[in-house]
C-alpha cells in the first residue's frame, strides 16, 4: 500500500483531488460571504426597479419600464415571481382610475404611472415602488390616508398591510443572478490555469476573485455588472482559445456570449474594438494558426486570409447577436403589445395629471428617441460652456428646439426609422446616452456635474483589496518580465482592461465603482502569475509558508481593514460599502466617494435593529438615500423633505409653502437624525440644501453608525 501510495499516478490523482477541493471551496466560500451580505441589505435602488420591469416583460410583454438596461437580467431575476402570488395580476386602466378624484389607491397609483411611463419615464420610479411596497386599499382606508404616499411614517405598519412580500420576491431574484458570479469565478480559475499552465495559478485568481468585496456584494444583487462582466470575460476567453485552436464549437461558445452580453448591458458595446485590437494582433501573428484546417484555411495562411476569417467571425457575432436582441423584445418593434391601447391609456391617464408639461418630438404611444437625441445634444453643449456650473432642466429645455441630433443620435433614429431593431432597444440605448452626460458625483470634497477625469483610477485604488493591487501589480510585470506571448495571450489581458478603462474615464458618468468590474477577471487572471512563481520557491518549507501568508491576508483584507492598525474595522457583512486603508476603511469612505461605492439604500434592516435596540421615546428623523420603503420595514420616523434628498415614495407630512424651513423648526435638542451618507454630502443637492444639512449637523453628535451607509446622529440644541 506505502508503494502504491508513492506512484506518480496516484500523487497526480491525489493532486488533483486536492484542486477540486479547493476550488469547490473557494467557491462555497464566495457563496457564503455573498448570502450573508444578501441576508443583511434591503433592497438597493435599482433592485427596486429591476425586479418589477423583468416581471412587466414576462407577464405583460410590455418594455416600457426601465428600457434604459436591455431586458435579460432582469428576465431572469423575475422568473420566480411567476411562480409566485404577486400583485398586481394585470395593469389596465380601469374607469374609476380616470373618473375617481378624492382617493388614490395603491393600485391606482400604480395603474396610472404605469399608463404616462413611455411619456414621462421618471413616472416609471412610482410604478416600481407600489408594485413593491404598495399597501393594500383596506389597510390604506383603516390610516385615513388619501393616497399611499400618505401612509403614515410615525406608527409600526405591519407587513400584512402590503399587497406584496418584498423580501421574498427579493430574495428570489437575487438567488438567479448569484450562480452567474460563481460561473465566473470559475471562469477565471479555468482562463488562468490554461494560461499560466498549473493549479496555482488558477487557484491564486480564484483567490483574489472569491475574497473580493465588490463581486461579494455586487455578485449578490438583482444587477447587471455582475452578468456583464462573466458575459464579457466568457466571449473573450472563447476568443482566447480560439486564437490558440480555431474549432467551431468554441466560435459557437464566443457567439453565444458576445451575443448575451448586448442583452445586458449597453456598454458591452466595448466588445466591438476589443475584438478589432485584438483581431489586428492575429491577423500579424506569424506562425501557424492551429485548426483552420477545418474550415477551410490554411494554418499558414496569409494576412487577407485571415482578415476575411475574423471578419465572417464578427459578422457572425453580430447577426447572432441582432437576433438574439429581437427575440428578447418577442420579435416585435413596439415597445407595448397594442399602440393604440397605450395612446388611449396615455390620453385618459394624462387628465389625471394636467399640469405635467409637454415632451417635444415624440410620437404617441411611442418612446421619445428623438427628444432624448436632442437632450443629449443639448447637455453636451451646456457642459462645454458650463463645465464646472450647475445645468438645470430649464437651460435643457431651452436648448431643445435649437439642438441638432447629433452622431449617435442619428444613427439612433436612422436605424429606429427603418425598424432595424425593437423600439426598446433604440429607446433605451438612447436614453442610457443622456443618462451616462449628466450625472452629479463627488470625489474626495469635490463635485461636478461633468465628472472628474481621475475618478476610476480613484475607486480602482480605494475600492481594491490592497493584497489584491498588489497581486495585480505584480502579475502584470510578471507577464511582461516572462514574456507572455503578444498578442496571443497578453494582449487578451491588457487590451480589454485599456479600452474599457479609457471609455470609462472619458464617459460623465462618474458615480460608481461598480461600472469598473469587467476589468477585474483579466487582471486577476494576470494574477495568477503570481501563484506560479511562489509554486517555484525551491525550500518546500518557505513555499508553504508563503502561500499560507497570501492566503491568510487576501482572505482576511476583504473583511477587516487595518485602519489605524490598532482598531480594526469590520466590513462583514456589509461588503457593498468596503474601503480600503488608503481611504481610511470604510469607517471614512464617504469622504471619498458616495452612491452605490458605500450607499445604495442596502442598510434599513439594520436601521431597524438599531431603533429596536434603542427603543426611543420620539420617531427618528430619517434622511434615506434609496428606493425601498422604511415603513415596510417597520420603522419608525419623520421623513425629510425631498429638497433637502429625502427618499421617494412618501408625502406623509402635511403639504408646506417651505418644508425645508418646517423640517428645521421641527427639530428639537435631544431628538435623533439617521442620515444616509450619500444624503449628507449630496452631490444631487443644489448647494443650498448642503449648506442646510452642514448647519443641522454642526449642531449634533455623532451616536451610531449603521452598516458605513446610515449615521445616526443626537441634537444637541434646537436648530
Amino acid at each position: 500500500m506505502k508503494e502504491a501510495l508513492q506512484m506518480p499516478g496516484n500523487s497526480n490523482v491525489r493532486g488533483t483531488n486536492l484542486e477540486k477541493a479547493a476550488v469547490v471551496l473557494l467557491c462555497l466560500t464566495f457563496v457564503a460571504l455573498a448570502l450573508s451580505f444578501m441576508g443583511s441589505a434591503c433592497s438597493t435602488s435599482d433592485e427596486t426597479i429591476y425586479l418589477p420591469a423583468g416581471y412587466s416583460y414576462l407577464r405583460w410583454h410590455d418594455y416600457r419600464i426601465n428600457a434604459e438596461h436591455p431586458p435579460l437580467v432582469k428576465e431572469l431575476a423575475a422568473l420566480p415571481m411567476l411562480l409566485q402570488s404577486v400583485w398586481p395580476r394585470e395593469v389596465r386602466l380601469r374607469e374609476d382610475d380616470v373618473t375617481q378624484s378624492n382617493f388614490v389607491s395603491s393600485g391606482r397609483l400604480l395603474r396610472l404611472s404605469w399608463a404616462i411611463a413611455l411619456k414621462y419615464p421618471n413616472s416609471q420610479w412610482n410604478f416600481c415602488h407600489q408594485f413593491l411596497f404598495g399597501v393594500t386599499e383596506k389597510a390604506q382606508r383603516d390610516f385615513g390616508a388619501q393616497s399611499p404616499l400618505n401612509v403614515p411614517t410615525t406608527i409600526a405598519v405591519p407587513k400584512t398591510d402590503f399587497e406584496n412580500r418584498a423580501d421574498r420576491i427579493l430574495l428570489a431574484g437575487r438567488l438567479m443572478v448569484l450562480p452567474l458570479a460563481v460561473a465566473l469565478a470559475l471562469l477565471i480559475y479555468v482562463w488562468s490555469r490554461r494560461l499560466h499552465g498549473g493549479a496555482s495559478a488558477g487557484l491564486a485568481a480564484l483567490l483574489l476573485f472569491a475574497f473580493d468585496p465588490n463581486f461579494i456584494a455586487h455578485g449578490a444583487l438583482v444587477a447587471t455588472d455582475v452578468p456583464l462582466t462573466f458575459f464579457v470575460t466568457a466571449a473573450l476567453f472563447f476568443y482566447w482559445r480560439l486564437s490558440r485552436i480555431f474549432r467551431l464549437t468554441t466560435a459557437g461558445f464566443f457567439i453565444l456570449f458576445f451575443s448575451l452580453a448586448f442583452v445586458t448591458k449597453y456598454s458591452a458595446v466595448v466588445l466591438v474594438p476589443v475584438y478589432w485590437l485584438i483581431a489586428v494582433g492575429l491577423i500579424f501573428r506569424r506562425g501557424p494558426w492551429a485548426g483552420l484546417e477545418r474550415v477551410g484555411f490554411h494554418s499558414n495562411c496569409a494576412k487577407s486570409s485571415k482578415t476575411v476569417l475574423l471578419l465572417l467571425l464578427f459578422a457572425a457575432a453580430c447577426l447572432v447577436t441582432w437576433g438574439v436582441i429581437w427575440s428578447c423584445y418577442g420579435f416585435r418593434y413596439g415597445m407595448t403589445p397594442d399602440l393604440q391601447k397605450t395612446i388611449v391609456e396615455e390620453e385618459q391617464a394624462l387628465k389625471v395629471f394636467p399640469n405635467l408639461g409637454p415632451v417635444a418630438f415624440r410620437e404617441p404611444g411611442r418612446h421619445p428617441i428623438e427628444e432624448e437625441g436632442r437632450r443629449a445634444s443639448a447637455i453636451r453643449s451646456l457642459l462645454k460652456e458650463r463645465s464646472e456650473g450647475e445645468i438645470s432642466e430649464d437651460m435643457i429645455k431651452a436648448r431643445l428646439s435649437t439642438a441638432s441630433i447629433g452622431f449617435t443620435g442619428a444613427v439612433v433614429l436612422w436605424f429606429n426609422s427603418h425598424h432595424l431593431l425593437p423600439e426598446g432597444y433604440l429607446g433605451g440605448f438612447a436614453t442610457a446616452d443622456v443618462a451616462s452626460l449628466l450625472r452629479h458625483s463627488y470625489l474626495r470634497g469635490k463635485y461636478s456635474a461633468g465628472g472628474f477625469r481621475t475618478y476610476f483610477i480613484w475607486t480602482l485604488l480605494l475600492k481594491t483589496t490592497l493584497p489584491a493591487l498588489f497581486a495585480i501589480a505584480a502579475g502584470l510585470y510578471l507577464a511582461v518580465r516572462k514574456g507572455l506571448s503578444w498578442p496571443s495571450d497578453l494582449g487578451f489581458l491588457v487590451i480589454p482592461v485599456a479600452v474599457y478603462f479609457a471609455m470609462a474615464v472619458m464617459t460623465n458618468m462618474n458615480i460608481v465603482h461598480r461600472h469598473l468590474l469587467p476589468i477585474y477577471p483579466f487582471l486577476y487572471v494576470a494574477a495568477g502569475l503570481l501563484g506560479t512563481e511562489i509554486s517555484r520557491i525551491a525550500d518546500v518549507g518557505w513555499r508553504t509558508a508563503s502561500q499560507l501568508v497570501g492566503i491568510a491576508l487576501v482572505a482576511v483584507s476583504s473583511s477587516v481593514v487595518f485602519y489605524p492598525v490598532w482598531r480594526p474595522q469590520l466590513v462583514f457583512p456589509h461588503y457593498l460599502s468596503y474601503f480600503n486603508e488608503l481611504a481610511g476603511g470604510p469607517v471614512n469612505g464617504w469622504r471619498s466617494l458616495v452612491d452605490s461605492n458605500i450607499d445604495w439604500g442596502q442598510d434599513l434592516k439594520g436601521l431597524k435593529r438599531w431603533l429596536d435596540e434603542a427603543q426611543l421615546a420620539k420617531p427618528i428623523y430619517l434622511c434615506y438615500f434609496g428606493t425601498a420603503d422604511p415603513r415596510y420595514y417597520q420603522i419608525i420616523h419623520v421623513p425629510a423633505p425631498k429638497a433637502l434628498g429625502g427618499y421617494p415614495g412618501t408625502s406623509a407630512a402635511p403639504a408646506s409653502a417651505d418644508p425645508i424651513s418646517d423640517f428645521v423648526n421641527g427639530l428639537q435638542g435631544g431628538d435623533y437624525l439617521a442620515i444616509s451618507v450619500h444624503n449628507m454630502i449630496g452631490p444631487q443637492l443644489p448647494p443650498s440644501a448642503r449648506q442646510v444639512w452642514k448647519r443641522i449637523l454642526e449642531r449634533c453628535t455623532l451616536v451610531d453608525r449603521i452598516g458605513y451607509s446610515i449615521l445616526i446622529f443626537r441634537l444637541n440644541e434646537k436648530i
